[in-house]
């Protein structure tokens, strides 16, 4: 072996730890893609279950009194009847 194809063998080498390098690369890169993906759609998920609570806690609490006899209720129903005699 001369030189030459030592050389060469070398450059070859490079090459292809320069192409692993640039793959090695692209998929780290995709996956801090996918971890930041799965965050945001946690996020999303949680903050929707949040917004859902927010928005029928009001529609809970009115059933709860309904089922639990709110005394106020009755009463309003209670002077609703006697004005209408």
């Amino acid at each position: 072996m001369d030189n030459t194809e030592i050389f060469q063998k070398i450059q070859n080498l490079e090459a292809k730890i320069d192409q692993h390098t640039e793959i090695i690369n692209k998929v780290y890169k995709m996956q801090k893609i996918g971890l930041y993906t799965r965050y945001g759609y946690w996020m999303f998920l949680i903050l929707i279950a949040f917004g859902a609570a927010y928005f029928i806690s009001p529609f809970v609490t009115t059933l709860k009194d309904v089922y639990l006899g709110n005394s106020g209720i009755l009463e309003i129903l209670g002077s609703v009847s006697t004005a209408v005699e």
